[in-house]
Order: C-alpha cells, then structure tokens, then sequence
C-alpha cells in the first residue's frame, strides 16, 4: 500500500505535511472540465483529432489493416488460451499449465505491442492531449494540507501557476511521485492478477516493459520510412538549433 502522505515546502517555502487523496466527486467534475478546455485549445492550435490522426497513420502505413487483424487474431487466441488453461488447471496438470501461461503471457506481450503502436496515434491528438490535462488536473485537485484538512490548490490554475512560476515550491513534484508510485502499483497489481502469472517463473513486468521499448523502436522505424526522415537525427538537430 503506497503511504499518501507526503512532506514539501509550499509556495512560500514553509515545509509542511499533504496528503494526495482518492478523487471526490467535485475534483472529477472539475477535471472533466478542465479535459473539454485543453481539447478546445488543441484543436485551435492545430493539434488534430483522434480518428484524423488515425487515418493519417493508415494513409501512411504507420497502422495498416494488417495491425488492426493481427490485433483481433491476438484476442482471440487469447481467449483461447485462457480456457485451455482453465481446462489443465482443473486436471491438477502442472506442466501443461506451465507451457499454455508460457504461450499465453508470450500473446499477451504480442497484443501489448501493437496495442502500443495503435495507442501512439490517440496520445498525439486532440484526446490525448486533453486526457493528460484531465488527470493533472485530477491530481491536483485531490491534494490536502494535513494541517487544515483543505485542498492545497483551490483551482487547476492555481496549481499551474505555482508548478511553471513558483522555484520554491516543491508540492507539485512530490505530489505526482506520490501518483505515479500509486499507479505503478496499480500495474504491478493488475499484472500479478492475469491467469497465467501464478505458472510464471519470469515476471511479465519485464516482458511487457521489453514490450515498451521494442513497440517505441517499431513507431520510430514505421514514422522514418513513412516520412523519409530520421527522427533521431532531427531532434538532435532541432536541439543544437
């Protein structure tokens, strides 16, 4: 269990106890809010929406029909898998077990992947833009002086404020390692909860973070042939400039 409490120094550099606590109701209304705002401000500064972003990637053979096949092919022997072990569990047949949670974290990671490559689409768009103000603004507004019992920040612009303009305070960094540490669990529990982990002698953690970085390489090689461009090499480009 992650502890919630946490000590930084506010905006006036006092050292004082917060507690990041479970969203209440008004903070989601709030941070609904604050999603519509940021996706208004995106599309007025060009960012395009999800299904646009989509269709370029199609347009460009960054996903392609084949992705979108390969995605149902996986779920589907997923599916499978899963009632296979279900079946060998039941029978008390422990090698068997072992091969089918070994063919079904290996498909698991597969779907993973190219979920990945799929999703990378929605996390440059209009939405996913929008869908990470809303979570900060989540956050921040679930962030309690102990002292007081009162939230820290009255407004997401508060909380703006004092993270881009304000050198002393530390409150905002402290609390998102708080959520992320909160998240990472929420993973980790997700992950000990497949079917198949029990049989694992390797922790899926691993394989799906290998995941990560094999589906980050395939985006970078699938952009750099789709555009000519080497994404590397620009960006090192644009830094020096």
């Amino acid at each position: 269990m992650v502890n919630r409490v946490f000590k930084a120094k506010d905006l006036y550099g006092a050292e004082m106890e917060f507690e990041l606590r479970e969203p209440e109701r008004d903070a989601i209304i709030s941070a609904d809010m604050q999603y519509r705002i940021a996706y208004s401000m995106a599309l007025k500064e060009g960012i395009l929406p999800r299904e646009k972003m989509r269709d370029i990637f199609k347009e460009n053979d960054i996903w392609n029909e084949a992705d979108e096949a390969k995605i149902t092919s996986l779920i589907k022997e997923l599916g499978v898998l899963t009632l296979k072990l279900d079946d060998v569990t039941k029978r008390g047949d422990k090698d068997e077990c072992i091969k089918v949670a070994e063919e079904m974290a290996k498909t698991r990671v597969q779907l993973f992947q190219v979920f990945l490559i799929q999703h990378s689409c929605f996390i440059n768009s209009c939405e996913g833009y929008a869908e990470l103000v809303k979570l900060e603004a989540l956050m921040a507004a679930s962030v309690f002086i102990k002292a007081n019992n009162q939230r820290y920040w009255k407004t997401y612009k508060d909380y703006l404020l004092e993270r881009d303009h304000n050198s002393i305070a530390t409150v905002a960094i402290e609390a998102a390692n708080v959520n992320n540490t909160i998240l990472e669990e929420r993973k980790d529990v997700l992950i000990n909860d497949y079917p198949e982990q029990k049989w694992l002698h390797k922790m899926q953690a691993d394989m799906l973070e290998a995941a990560t970085q094999q589906a980050k390489a395939m985006i970078k090689q699938r952009v750099e042939e789709a555009f000519n461009v080497d994404v590397e090499n620009q960006v090192t480009s644009g830094q020096n400039g």
